[in-house]
């Protein structure tokens, strides 16, 4: 008897989580390389909180755009409006950027209903990498200092 209630409760939990699992559709410029990494990262998000990706006919859609006049390379704005999310980016990184947010969001465990207007833009023109490298070496000798 136990054996047949905890099936039967496995089963609607099952059941219940499929019913409530949301589909989305990605659409994107196949061909831009920034893009396909952006929808990589945005697909593992996205399946890892339950959400199924279709083509076509999806509860959401999320379209990623390329807009090189209105933007500057790096900058990025995520627009929410009804069930269709866009990401507007002014070039590849700030599409991987705009994606990486995005992605950022649902692994915090926020709902693609609950995602609200944003953007970014950096505030540098340059962005650099700094290494932190001393200016003197930790151990002292003689041969370290030629």
């Amino acid at each position: 008897m136990k054996k047949i209630l905890l099936w039967i409760l496995l089963l609607v939990v099952t059941f219940s989580q499929a019913a409530r699992s949301q589909t989305v559709a990605l659409h994107y410029d196949t061909a831009s390389i920034q893009a396909k990494y952006g929808v990589k990262m945005l697909i593992r998000s996205l399946v890892k909180q339950g959400y199924h990706m279709v083509n076509q006919h999806a509860d959401y859609a999320i379209n990623l755009i390329i807009v090189v006049d209105s933007l500057s390379d790096e900058a990025y704005s995520i627009s929410p409006v009804g069930k269709k999310i866009t990401i507007k980016a002014g070039g590849g990184s700030g599409l991987i950027y705009g994606c990486l947010t995005l992605a950022e969001h649902i692994r915090n465990g926020l709902s693609l209903q609950y995602i609200k207007p944003q953007s970014e833009s950096p505030g540098l023109q340059f962005r650099a990498i700094k290494f932190d490298l001393p200016w003197d070496t930790y151990r002292h000798s003689y041969s370290l200092n030629q």
